[in-house]
């Protein structure tokens, strides 16, 4: 086998592999975009409806009104926290993105050096090294 013929196989097999990845990480991004979005959605816990329009509902808002007014702080603190999260989440998830596109493109190129080097190398074999007869 020559070393061109095997280089075509490495690269093959390195596309391969690299679409494999790719299939796995593109079928798990619509899960991960819907959970971002409900991750974002869920961030802010002050503005949860607390009860309904029933009359047990309207008997119990007083109450309601004094545990948000006390929670007040708390909430707050635990909106701007999942907002802050939420958004971590969303920059860790475009970072991942970037590192397999990146990794996709380094893998390409070790195995087109890989080709070079191979080619050469067999260029290299059929020559006497300098100062040696053949």
């Amino acid at each position: 086998m020559s070393a061109e013929a095997d280089a075509r196989g490495v690269m093959r097999a390195l596309r391969e592999r690299i679409a494999e990845r790719r299939a796995r990480v593109l079928g798990t991004a619509a899960a991960d975009e819907c959970a971002l979005d409900r991750l974002a959605a869920s961030a802010d816990v002050w503005n949860v409806p607390l009860g309904g329009a029933s009359v047990p509902g309207r008997a119990l808002s007083p109450l309601r009104r004094a545990l948000r007014r006390l929670l007040a702080p708390i909430l707050g603190r635990q909106a701007a926290y999942n907002e802050a999260n939420a958004a971590v989440v969303a920059d860790l998830v475009r970072a991942v993105d970037v590192l397999a596109d990146q990794q996709a493109r380094t893998l390409d190129a070790v195995a087109a050096l890989r080709a070079d080097v191979d080619a050469l190398a067999g260029e290299g074999r059929g020559r006497a090294a300098p100062g040696r007869p053949r």
